[in-house]
């Protein structure tokens, strides 16, 4: 089984979010399951071409025309993604993708004007490379929007091929996060190929007088996944989950499907993590009160005072991730003698109130804006709790990196987070952490409000610490669920014979 995975950020090369550590971690233990993978992404002016494992060499070359966007010399390069026997092809397209940003212009912190043009002249090119150097792939893997058209343009051609001598891949459509569909207005549709007549009401083009790339993909991919069971079907059940697309999902329900996202345990790991100073083990938890002293001393708190619970908190600055809720408690966190760490970045209203609440109360919070990859591992491995509120969460990945950790996850009832947090029960020792459904600050408060409760008894402590770090998310158990579905999509596309064995049942939605 051959696949592409097409996606507009992979780690380490590029990253804004979750799904660059996807991207990047996937395709190894695809490769594990004997699966051959290759991944196709953008060539960022910001990837440093020299410390690549394998310097680049050119694999194909064209002009794309996208009409209204204009015509756009392109370049295919070939290199290997770092730490892995994985083939990456970078699309080099100087005037799209050598730029400060990766989605946002830095100067404004708005999308780029032109963003449309940019995915689109991605995903062109990936369709001409297919055709002229790779036309036997058998899966083209897409993540999100940015890549979302690709499904359409594949079957649309095929609609006007010979079906006798025609051949196509099959497409799976992952979606990480429905709430960046990329809206566009309608006169980007030539650049796809496709006149403006098409976007018709109602049709796969037309999204309230305008063009949806999600609703695109969602109607054309094979099949269709997101990154946990929970967040599949929320997004089906209503408009605050499905952002207007829950129709269009619920006419494909037997095409969507859940797989849970794996953790990279092999850079998240308190027994083999380089980036903390003091390591740990299910048997050896000495390190874990060490590395809490050193995360106290980084944000210039006392360390004498380790009998305090620190709550971590690490990601995006937004509603999204509950800081709605978050901001009214601060004053009376700060009164119920516990530390409050935060490191991210975001909407510049919400940095501003951290930083002015920190000057409030600098023995209680100490807050980071900005990304510093090391002093998020040290907030896994130092705190005692950690805190995602989050509003919905389609995966979310540091609650499982926080149960390694034996750090206890404080989370909403949502998505993936509800899919890998059990509710602590002090009576029969059982959970992983704390959890609430009532988005609000009050049902929040309740939560902490036990954890702190119960975190003097070391007894029961230590028991709710080491049932987080016995949990496994690895990515083993995912890749054979993507591998199933590859085999569901490869049995459409290609129908055995009566008489065959039939393909393996893939994970229930």
């Amino acid at each position: 089984m051959d696949v592409l995975m097409v996606s507009a950020e992979v780690a380490p090369l590029s990253k804004v979010g979750g799904l660059a550590d996807v991207v990047g971690a996937l395709p190894r233990a695809l490769v594990a399951e004997g699966v051959r993978v290759s991944v196709m992404t953008p060539a960022y002016g910001q990837i440093d071409r020299s410390k690549l494992p394998e310097p680049p060499v050119k694999v194909f070359g064209a002009k794309i025309d996208l009409g209204p966007g204009g015509v756009h010399p392109v370049t295919v390069w070939r290199t290997r993604l770092p730490g892995a026997d994985v083939p990456v092809l970078l699309v080099d397209n100087p005037h799209f993708f050598h730029r400060d940003g990766v989605y946002t212009d830095p100067a404004t912190g708005e999308e780029y004007v032109d963003g449309a043009y940019r995915f689109i002249g991605f995903v062109r090119t990936c369709l001409a490379y297919l055709d002229q150097v790779r036309p036997d792939v058998d899966i083209i893997h897409c993540h999100d929007s940015h890549t979302a058209t690709l499904p359409a343009l594949l079957a649309l051609r095929e609609a006007d091929a010979d079906p006798l001598t025609s051949r196509r891949p099959g497409t799976l459509l992952t979606i990480h996060n429905i709430a960046y569909p990329g809206l566009y207005p309608t006169t980007v549709l030539p650049a796809l190929g496709i006149p403006e007549r098409m976007c018709v009401p109602y049709g796969p083009f037309e999204y309230y007088g305008q063009v949806n790339f999600l609703k695109i993909g969602i109607h054309f991919a094979d099949l269709i996944n997101t990154v946990s069971v929970r967040y599949a079907q929320e997004i089906q059940e209503s408009s605050e989950y499905g952002g207007g697309l829950e129709g269009v999902l619920r006419q494909r329900a037997a095409d969507v499907y859940g797989v849970l996202n794996g953790v990279d345990y092999g850079e998240w790991n308190p027994e083999t993590d380089t980036l903390i100073p003091h390591r740990f083990s299910l048997d050896d938890l000495a390190g874990k009160r060490a590395n809490k002293q050193a995360l106290l001393e980084a944000y210039g708190f006392p360390a004498t005072d380790l009998d305090r619970p620190v709550i971590g908190m690490v990601g995006r600055l937004v509603d999204q991730k509950g800081l709605d809720l978050v901001m009214p408690l601060l004053d009376e966190l700060a009164g119920m003698g516990l530390y409050l760490v935060i490191l991210g970045t975001g909407l510049p209203r919400y940095h501003e109130q951290l930083l002015d609440a920190q000057r409030r109360h600098p023995g209680f919070l100490g807050v980071r804006i900005g990304f510093d990859n090391r002093l998020a591992h040290l907030i896994e491995a130092g705190s005692d709790l950690f805190l995602m509120p989050s509003r919905f969460e389609p995966c979310g990945l540091n609650q499982m990196y926080s149960l390694r950790y034996g750090t206890a996850p404080i989370v909403r009832a949502t998505g993936g987070l509800a899919d890998t947090v059990t509710p602590f029960q002090p009576d029969t020792g059982r959970g992983t952490g704390f959890v609430f459904s009532t988005y609000s600050s009050q049902a929040l408060l309740e939560q902490i409000d036990l954890a702190t409760y119960l975190y003097p008894d070391r007894r029961i402590w230590t028991r709710l610490m080491r049932n987080g770090m016995r949990q496994d998310f690895s990515w083993q158990r995912s890749a054979r669920q993507y591998v199933e579905l590859y085999q569901k999509i490869m049995a459409r596309r290609e129908p055995r014979p009566a008489s065959a064995s039939s393909p393996a049942k893939p994970p229930s939605a």
